[in-house]
Formats: C-alpha cells, sequence, structure tokens
C-alpha cells in the first residue's frame, strides 16, 4: 500500500500467491517481458523453473556476461528503451515491462508506458524497494478499471491521460 514492490531486503515474501489475479490471462496478451536483473533473479528464488514460459525474455544487467543466455532469455546491458523501440517496430507486440525501479524510470521519464497494472495489497512494508524511483516530471494517469478480490488485493488498470 505504501509504494513499496519489495522489503528492505528485497523480500517479496507478502506478496499473494493463493489465486491466478488474472495473471493467466495477461500473461497469454504479451509476447515479450523486459526486466531487470535483480528482478529477474527473484523470480528464480520463487522456485519457478519458467517464470515467463513462451515468452521471450530480456534481461537488463551490467554485467550481461556474468550470465548465460537461454533459449528464449537474453542477457542485455543495452538501451532498454531502444529494445523496446525494435520490439514495436518488429512486430508492434505486447512487451510487458516488469521492473525494477531503475529499469521503469526512463520509460515513465519518456511517457513509453501504454498501461499500468498497479496490485496493491493490503499491508504496509513500512521501508524497501520503491515501486518509482524519482522522475524529472509528474506522470498524469486515468484510471480504467479496478478489480477487487476476496483476498484483499485490488488491481489498478491505469493509462497515461493524453
Amino acid at each position: 500500500m505504501d509504494g513499496y514492490i519489495a522489503g528492505p531486503k528485497g523480500e517479496i515474501d507478502w506478496l499473494f500467491s493463493d489465486q491466478d489475479y488474472g495473471y493467466t490471462k495477461f500473461l497469454a496478451s504479451i509476447n515479450s517481458v523486459l526486466i531487470g536483473r535483480k528482478t529477474y533473479d527473484e523470480t528464480l528464488k520463487m522456485g519457478i523453473e519458467e517464470p515467463f514460459p513462451k515468452k521471450e525474455i530480456y534481461v537488463f544487467t551490467h554485467t550481461p556476461q556474468k550470465y548465460p543466455s537461454k533459449e528464449n532469455c537474453v542477457f542485455l546491458s543495452e538501451n532498454p528503451i531502444e529494445i523496446w523501440k525494435w520490439l514495436r517496430e518488429r512486430d508492434n507486440e505486447n512487451a510487458w515491462l516488469v521492473g525494477g525501479a531503475d529499469l521503469v524510470k526512463p520509460f515513465l521519464e519518456e511517457n513509453l508506458i501504454d498501461e499500468y497494472i498497479i496490485a496493491y495489497h493490503p499491508i504496509i512494508l513500512g521501508g524497501g524497494i520503491p515501486l518509482v524511483k524519482e522522475i524529472k516530471n509528474r506522470v498524469k494517469l486515468v484510471t480504467k478499471d479496478v478489480q477487487q478480490f476476496s483476498s484483499g488485493l485490488v488491481q489498478v488498470f491505469l493509462e497515461p491521460a493524453r
């Protein structure tokens, strides 16, 4: 609830995993995943062997040579915005910008995000890793939909105000 996506040590043990929350449907709607290396590592710690099945995965890291690329997973140090533009030009495909905040920041500053899906868990962490780091300009959003689940989780679907 307080804007943190992980606890102070990167812990995500507080995330709800008791139901699908629309994840399967959402995953079917995307072609590629753009993800920061730390966030990618956290998905692997969850014990999921293939966190984004049948998707092209682009993991952004300062040290791509440390990581062996897999069939559908490439480790890159290139500018993530350039990769995103290449994906859009290639197939006009839907890509999921997973995060973290360092990866998301330039996309926010350039107003390149078409849709935001924010899941609010009814918990206050009180500190940790923020969803958004300090950016140059405000980003005004319009709420398109809200879904509430029996667990208390609330998903808010937003898009940039144009």
